[in-house]
């Protein structure tokens, strides 16, 4: 269980601070960028927030504009890393099994923004007991919402048939 937590731990790491801006130019002061750093991640994590697992706006058929979850490119891509590139992906053999991957992504970049909380990175450990209640709420998040929902099964079911094809 330690080595399939750490790869995608080590993903994120490679990947969030890139993927939520949270890097500034080198030019930038380095007090400006603190507070750039600390604050993208408030947003995104603050006070149990779920921000950082939506992926952009995009304009939904009837013309409003929408942000799918589990759809930020971190966390498809930490999937991508992780899971499916990995040769792990022989394993996800249907779309109710990536239930399990997306929210162990989404939870490794959860771990991964809190390494930049107060503006510089400080190692935190990735383990069962430090990020199982994130884990178990993105579960209940997919279990309540995306299976319950018509129109995000359906994304969700794409997102599988995807991420199956990139792997190749």
């Amino acid at each position: 269980m330690s080595t399939i937590l750490n790869r995608f731990k080590q993903s994120a790491q490679d990947l969030v601070e890139i993927l939520y801006s949270l890097q500034l130019s080198i030019w930038t002061d380095w007090t400006v960028q603190i507070n750039h750093t600390k604050s993208t991640v408030a947003f995104l994590i603050c006070d149990d927030s779920l921000n950082y697992i939506f992926g952009n706006s995009v304009k939904l058929d009837d013309g409003r504009d929408f942000r799918f979850p589990f759809e930020h490119n971190a966390i498809i891509q930490i999937a991508l890393c992780a899971a499916f590139r990995d040769g792990y992906d022989r394993f996800i053999d249907s779309d109710s099994s990536l239930d399990n991957i997306m929210a162990l992504s989404a939870t490794a970049a959860c771990c991964s923004l809190h390494e930049f909380s107060t503006g510089v990175f400080k190692q935190i450990d990735f383990s069962y007991a430090t990020f199982h209640r994130m884990y178990e709420r993105l579960m209940n998040f997919i279990r309540d919402n995306i299976r319950t929902s018509p129109m995000l099964l359906s994304r969700w079911k794409s997102l599988y048939q995807l991420l199956h094809s990139r792997s190749r």
